[in-house]
């Protein structure tokens, strides 16, 4: 039985990668959300206000997210480079942990 299976199973929540589209339990995911005009990266299991969209740990997917625009998709707004560059460090730095 899969990990996926499992975590669904127990009522554990299940969110969508906002890059493969695969589904994974919130808790392995990094969390970005759109609130007051900004894009922030959540740490740990620490929920930040706002609209949110998530990214499983996969480097690839990460790099898809900026290179391809997603997180404009996701959020339907256009981002100043200083916020997407911001962000991008975090949700690397969170892939190192």
């Amino acid at each position: 039985m899969s990990s996926r299976k499992k975590a669904h199973d127990h009522g554990i929540p299940m969110r969508t990668c906002i890059s493969c589209r695969g589904k994974f339990p919130s808790y392995d995911m990094i969390r970005i959300s759109y609130y007051e005009g900004r894009l922030l990266v959540s740490h740990g299991r620490k929920k930040e206000m706002g609209r949110g969209a998530y990214l499983c740990r996969n480097p690839e997917c990460a790099e898809n997210v900026f290179r391809k625009g997603l997180l404009k998709r996701a959020f339907r707004i256009n981002f100043s480079k200083e916020n997407l560059e911001d962000v991008r460090r975090e949700v690397e730095e969170q892939l190192i942990l």
